[in-house]
């Protein structure tokens, strides 16, 4: 890290161990923030939230924009992430991947 850019993560520790009443443990490693995104065909910025669609194109894929969803085998349904977008997107993500592979209501009934 550059000279400085230690500070910030020093300072929220510092506030962290106030509230916890207690060290936190040695940090070992930081995420360097890099995210897959999917983009449009012609490359360039990902779709806005405005720009989402629930149908599938022609090659069967769906993503409504921000991710990727395929069943790639019968059963077997590859998902990527939102791109850097937050946690506030996954529990949707989760529910539609369950809803495309027919696992929604069995879930939803699940200790009814």
């Amino acid at each position: 890290m550059a000279v400085g850019e230690e500070e910030p993560y020093r300072l929220l520790a510092q506030r962290a161990e106030n509230v916890l009443g207690r060290p936190l443990p040695a940090i070992e490693r930081r995420w360097a923030g890099v995210y897959s995104q999917l983009v449009p065909d012609g490359g360039g910025a990902a779709p806005t939230a405005g720009a989402e669609t629930d149908a599938a194109d022609a090659s069967g894929e769906q993503g409504f924009g921000i991710y990727l969803h395929r069943e790639v085998l019968l059963g077997v349904h590859l998902v990527t992430g939102p791109g850097g977008r937050g946690m506030t997107l996954p529990p949707v993500i989760a529910e539609r991947t369950l809803e495309a592979a027919g696992l929604l209501d069995s879930m939803l009934s699940y200790g009814a």
